[in-house]
């Protein structure tokens, strides 16, 4: 918020260290409390929620962008062409929609999995679908509209809060409102602690990598997961573009090189020993149903590895 304020690489890659740190101490001495860390950030969540889109429309009241603006324009800022500037514009859309996955991690911890696991998917995605709609039509209405636009996107101290900055009038209104995602941010990297070190374990229990097994219809000649391949590939792809077309070295995307030298790793891990030793995850033969059809011969081309629990 100080206009003479620069932000430095090496500012951002403190506070990176700072949230990572205290997220994986927190998961180390206090695990026994992680139930009641995920219950403060949802309520922390939803109160920030409720409290921002309040604040942001009673204080910006009336000048707010008209509808046609928030729910009918376009702007291509990218370099970028028009159709390939909206597909990499899913990606933050994406974040809202993304708990599901988290509860995967943790399905062997979650009390009464088969019923609750479920519900806590479906679950997540309608809060994030109702409030995550809800809460960006405020933010845009909030905006002022098109002749803010240029000056929301070039904010130094970010988008999200110069919009806070526009609609209340206020420095310290809008650091009082940048409080919430703040702390979300602290929530969300504990919780992202514990979703990987849940795969991490499980993956290593079964002796292998994180590789996935196959993923719905097996093409009959090919036997492989042709469909789930090409989605994967071209939504990596798609993601690790940098946002702005012909980047610097401060602007490129730098996720396509960590992702290079993890795939690097898992596939010289397995080429010298998980081979070997990765059986996949035990499968009780009385839950075991797999359904034989042309499209998907999942019995005779990629049998599963199946322990008898009774028996054994």
């Amino acid at each position: 918020m100080n206009p003479d304020y620069e932000s430095k690489r090496w500012h951002v890659f403190l506070l990176y260290l700072a949230f990572s740190t205290g997220g994986f101490f927190l998961n180390v001495f206090a695990n026994r409390i992680l139930p009641l860390v995920s219950k403060a950030a949802f309520y922390w969540s939803m109160a920030g929620f409720v409290i921002t889109s309040i604040t942001i429309l009673a204080c910006a009241a009336p000048d707010f962008a008209t509808g046609d603006y928030v729910y009918g324009d376009f702007e291509n800022l990218t370099g970028w062409p028009d159709g390939f500037a909206w597909l990499l514009g899913l990606l933050q859309g994406a974040f809202g929609l993304a708990a599901y996955d988290s509860v995967c991690h943790m399905i062997e911890e979650i009390p009464d999995a088969p019923r609750q696991g479920p519900l806590v998917m479906v679950g997540a995605v309608m809060i994030g679908i109702v409030t995550g709609w809800i809460f960006l039509s405020c933010v845009l209405f909030a905006s002022g509209g098109a002749k803010n636009l240029l000056d929301i996107i070039n904010a130094p101290m970010g988008s999200l809060i110069k919009v806070f900055l526009i609609a209340t009038n206020n420095r310290a209104g809008s650091v009082c409102l940048t409080i919430f995602p703040l702390i979300c941010m602290t929530f969300t990297t504990t919780s992202l602690f514990t979703a990987s070190s849940r795969m991490i374990y499980a993956f290593a229990r079964d002796d292998g990598l994180p590789w996935s097994r196959e993923l719905s219809m097996i093409l009959l000649n090919l036997h492989s997961p042709v469909y789930a391949l090409c989605l994967s590939w071209a939504g990596v792809v798609l993601f690790l573009f940098p946002p702005m077309s012909r980047p610097n070295a401060s602007e490129m995307n730098y996720s396509v090189v960590a992702f290079a030298i993890l795939m690097v790793l898992c596939l010289g891990w397995w080429i010298i020993s998980a081979h070997k030793t990765f059986t996949g995850p035990p499968i009780e033969s009385a839950q075991l149903s797999i359904q034989q059809s042309s499209d998907s011969p999942l019995a005779e081309k990629a049998p599963a590895q199946v322990t008898d629990l009774e028996n054994s």
